[in-house]
């Protein structure tokens, strides 16, 4: 239960909710049940757990006190996670830098136009070569 309005908790239009069934071994004792939701929505609120104790389908006993301390549980706001800086790996390019650098880029540049260039000579060469 909401605490602050003492309607039930609701997640996703549905109450929270956990059971468990157990054997008696003794008058009196305690039985640990596990209530599993998201809790995101929750932060925080003050919810109380009320019980209802079942024998067969008969309800024998109940404990719905808004106030009791020991049936409260405070949902605190959680501190939002920081984003990691990703680490660069070493040698690769940063923001703010060019991708390749200019002298390997005019150097390829030079070296296809130097290709170019002999292939043509080349070609032209043969070409113009007197027959024997």
């Amino acid at each position: 239960m909401d605490k602050a309005t003492g309607a039930p908790v609701l997640i996703d239009g549905e109450e929270i909710t956990a059971e468990t069934t157990f054997t008696a071994t003794a008058t009196s004792g305690s039985v640990e049940v596990v209530f599993t939701f998201d809790s995101t929505t929750l932060e925080g609120k003050t919810l109380v757990v009320f019980e209802y104790l079942y024998y067969e389908d008969t309800l024998i006993a109940e404990h719905t006190d808004i106030d009791d301390e020991a049936q409260t549980v405070t949902i605190e706001e959680r501190e939002p996670t920081p984003t990691p800086t990703p680490t660069p790996t070493p040698g690769s390019p940063q923001t703010g830098q060019d991708g390749v650098p200019y002298w390997l880029l005019i150097s390829f540049i030079s070296l296809v136009v130097l290709a170019v260039a002999l292939t043509i000579y080349t070609k032209k060469r043969w070409k113009n070569k007197p027959s024997e």
